[in-house]
C-alpha cells in the first residue's frame, strides 16, 4: 500500500454508489490517474468543495490493488471568477477535455501540468469579456503547446490543431459542440 500527497488538477468527476465518485485527476507527480472519492456526496464530506472540477487542490492519496483512493484533499485555487463566467468556463472545460483526452494514463508530464495550470490562471484572471475569436485564439495556444509538449507536432508545423486533437482522440470534443450552442 503506497501512500503520498500530491498537486492535482480536477479534470473530470462521475458519481457511482450511494455516496461515492470517480475522479480523474492530472496530478505533478503521476500524470493522468483516476482516483475513488468514497463517502464525497454524503452532506457530511468535508472533501467534497475541494474535489470540483476545474480545482486546483493538494490531495492525500493511497494506492490500494491498483486502485487510488482520495484520502483527503485541501483546495489551492478554485478559481472562483473564472465560474462566474460562462464564456470562461468554456474555455477551462476544453482544455481539461483536451488533457483528460490526450494524456497517458500514469505518464507524468510536469511541463504539461504547468501549461494547464497557467492556462486556467490566465482565464480566470481575464477581466474583459471573452469574445469567441479571443477563446479561439486561447484554446488554439493550449493546444498547439500541450500537442507540441507530448510530441504530436513540431513548433513550426502549420496545422489546425483543432481538427488534428479531434483526429488524435477519434471524435469530436464535447466542450467544443456545447460551447457552439451556448456562446
Amino acid at each position: 500500500m503506497e501512500s503520498f500527497k500530491t498537486e492535482a488538477i480536477i479534470l473530470k468527476r462521475t458519481n457511482f454508489g450511494e455516496a461515492d465518485r470517480y475522479v480523474s485527476l492530472f496530478t505533478r507527480s503521476k500524470g493522468k490517474i483516476a482516483g475513488v472519492a468514497k463517502g464525497i456526496r454524503k452532506i457530511s464530506s468535508r472533501r467534497a468543495a475541494h474535489l470540483e472540477m476545474l480545482n486546483h487542490s493538494k490531495l492525500h492519496l493511497t494506492l490500494r490493488r491498483n486502485i487510488y483512493y482520495i484520502d483527503g484533499a485541501e483546495s489551492i485555487s478554485s478559481y472562483r471568477e473564472l465560474r462566474e463566467d460562462i464564456a470562461k468556463i468554456h474555455l477551462a472545460y476544453q482544455c481539461c477535455e483536451l488533457i483528460e483526452k490526450l494524456s497517458p494514463e500514469g505518464m507524468p508530464n510536469v511541463q504539461v501540468y504547468d501549461v494547464l495550470l497557467l492556462a486556467l490562471n490566465h482565464i480566470n484572471n481575464l477581466t474583459d469579456k471573452v469574445t469567441i475569436s479571443y477563446s479561439d485564439r486561447i484554446i488554439e495556444r493550449f493546444f498547439s503547446r500541450v500537442l507540441m509538449e507530448y510530441g504530436y507536432i513540431s513548433k513550426d508545423q502549420p496545422i489546425d490543431v483543432m481538427n488534428y486533437a479531434q483526429q488524435i482522440i477519434g471524435r469530436k470534443f464535447n466542450s467544443i459542440e456545447v460551447a457552439k450552442h451556448t456562446l
